[in-house]
């Protein structure tokens, strides 16, 4: 498969990145699934000479750091010093997300504190199989989906996607007034950046009634745990029941013929919070965090998500967690 590279500046600099393509140091470091992310358009990337790099996008003041700290182990320390030295100069506020746990270490190191704020749900597709009683529920929403008149398409030629195009966009435009939220800037594959085809992302759509009514976008993951991530997914008010779930069921079979080995679900914030405190950490920072998980279903629908994930019955469910300045927590 033939990518197309970053550009990259000298140590200490950082520059924006292609549009497309993945660099290769994050195919080969980027242990993180969710490093995918480091894909967009907006990131920008601190580096030290031997090529290893911290990934980022600004939000505010914020530096949003995806995947964590990309080098080998032995390098780790040094690539955070470097990336240190220079938010000092631009007087930003750096903030770690979606990193493996073994740079929690590094981190409390030099001074962030590392608290939970999530988890992610994963299957391993080799031996995965929806048959049994415990995937009944799930089967029968596939199955009022069917029998309602629902169609899958996977979009895969350029003419294909400009013409369903209009009806993506018409479907975000209800899912995000329907939700009354903006697109997640960064925490997401960016949609307006999309081509298709493209060798990082597969576009599946559901028709009814002769229009496109909803989609998932998946992106492909490298790292630890190659496979895809179910990334983008929208639809439109009033679809039939067990849409996204026709259409994440058909592509699950696609990608077990594929061999491909894992479907990421992705982040839910504020659940499983019940992750031990092995890492120097905020306090005050766990304790609004674990309120909200109780409490902050009509701030974010964690709950929903969560239901959704689980009821793939994912093999894998990881801790994800947050690191931040020490004293920065509310900031964070």
């Amino acid at each position: 498969m033939q990518l197309d590279a970053y550009p990259y500046d000298v140590e200490g600099s950082t520059n924006a990145a292609a549009a497309n393509g993945h660099p290769d140091t994050l195919h080969r470091m980027a242990t993180h699934p969710l490093a995918c992310l480091l894909n967009n358009p907006g990131i920008r990337f601190h580096q030290t000479s031997p090529g290893y790099k911290i990934g980022y996008f600004s939000s505010g003041n914020a530096d949003i750091c995806i995947g964590g700290l990309i080098a080998p182990a032995a390098e780790k320390q040094r690539l955070l010093d470097s990336y240190l030295a220079d938010v000092r100069i631009r007087k930003a506020n750096p903030v770690f997300v979606h990193f493996p746990k073994d740079d929690a270490p590094v981190l409390n190191a030099r001074g962030f504190c590392v608290n939970q704020l999530g988890a992610s749900y994963t299957i391993y597709l080799p031996d995965y199989d929806m048959s049994g009683k415990r995937f009944q529920q799930l089967r029968n929403k596939i199955h009022r989906a069917v029998k309602a008149g629902v169609t899958i398409q996977e979009i895969k030629t350029r003419a294909e996607f400009v013409d369903i195009l209009p009806s993506l966009q018409r479907i975000n435009k209800s899912w995000l007034a329907e939700k009354g939220s903006k697109p997640l800037k960064g925490l997401v594959t960016d949609f307006e950046s999309l081509s298709i085809p493209h060798s990082q992302h597969r576009l599946v759509a559901a028709f009814w009634k002769n229009q496109a009514v909803a989609y998932v976008l998946y992106t492909r993951t490298y790292g630890a745990q190659p496979g895809w991530f179910h990334d983008l997914s929208r639809k439109i008010p009033d679809v039939p029941d067990g849409v996204m779930q026709l259409i994440n069921s058909e592509t699950l079979k696609s990608f077990q013929a594929d061999s491909e080995i894992y479907l990421h679900f992705g982040f839910t914030p504020l659940v499983e919070m019940d992750a031990p405190e092995i890492f120097k950490c905020s306090r005050m920072f766990g304790k609004v965090s674990r309120w909200m998980a109780r409490h902050g279903g009509v701030v974010y629908p964690a709950a929903s998500q969560r239901q959704y994930k689980m009821s793939w019955r994912p093999q894998n469910i990881e801790h994800e967690y947050i690191a931040f300045a020490e004293g920065k927590a509310m900031k964070a």
